[in-house]
């Protein structure tokens, strides 16, 4: 009698707990370059917005993987928590098609340019404000809660604008994002394949009129490494677990 509890109980327990790898595809093909370059192309359809990233002193966030933002853009507000890993994207089954039902989750491929060969980093993110959804997207990834507070927080002014370039379908995003004296320029674009991803990489290596900078990688690392220079804790309760 026992014995059968036992082992309906450990059966309800691993289907319930159960692990899947995401097969993940498309993405974005991403370069830095010098923020001279901005005077060289010929862009089109600016736009101005502000991006607020949030850390905890300790910097648990990105030694969990996770990256918090908020986005001000036309009056609207959004607030996105992103999960980067350079390993297999593997997530709890059951909550994943959860937050697949939901549209604020996305998960796709980061690539970044790398002279020697482009890093590829698989990522998930959910743009919400909704506590109990963020807390399953911890649990989708099997991250402990981190208390959302009394965190730490840096905000980039930041423009972007559309670059056609020759040997391309699809239009180029330019972003420029300045922090104090700091500046990072990032030319990227969306793929459906890694093979689409090496052509892209090719051409604007060869179309664009600038070098890429040696220092290549994610803008929002550099951002918060930038940020602990100077301390200005505060308690953002919008963005609490």
């Amino acid at each position: 009698m026992w014995f059968l509890f036992i082992f309906s109980f450990l059966s309800t327990s691993l289907v319930w707990s159960r692990t899947i790898e995401i097969p993940l595809f498309g993405g974005e093909s991403k370069i830095l370059y010098p923020c001279s370059l901005l005077e060289k192309l010929d862009l089109e359809d600016e736009e101005s917005y502000r991006v607020t990233f949030f850390e905890k002193n300790n910097r648990d966030l990105r030694d969990q993987g996770l990256i918090l933002r908020q986005r001000d853009f036309n009056g609207e507000t959004d607030l996105t928590l992103k999960y980067r890993s350079a390993g297999k994207m593997k997530v709890d089954e059951e909550l994943y098609h959860k937050l697949s039902n939901y549209q604020g989750l996305k998960c796709e491929v980061d690539v970044t340019f790398d002279p020697s060969r482009p890093k590829i980093f698989n990522t998930c993110s959910l743009k919400s404000s909704d506590h109990s959804l963020q807390d399953d997207f911890l649990r989708m990834l099997n991250i402990p809660k981190i208390p959302m507070t009394n965190l730490r927080s840096v905000q980039v002014e930041a423009r972007r604008w559309k670059l056609k370039l020759f040997g391309l379908k699809k239009k180029l995003s330019v972003e420029v994002w300045r922090l104090k004296n700091q500046c990072l320029l990032e030319i990227s674009t969306k793929f459906k394949d890694t093979d689409e991803s090496h052509q892209i990489f090719k051409t604007m290596l060869k179309e664009i009129p600038e070098t890429p900078l040696l220092i290549q990688g994610n803008k929002a690392d550099q951002v918060l490494d930038w940020s602990f220079t100077s301390d200005h804790p505060i308690r953002f309760t919008n963005a609490a677990m």
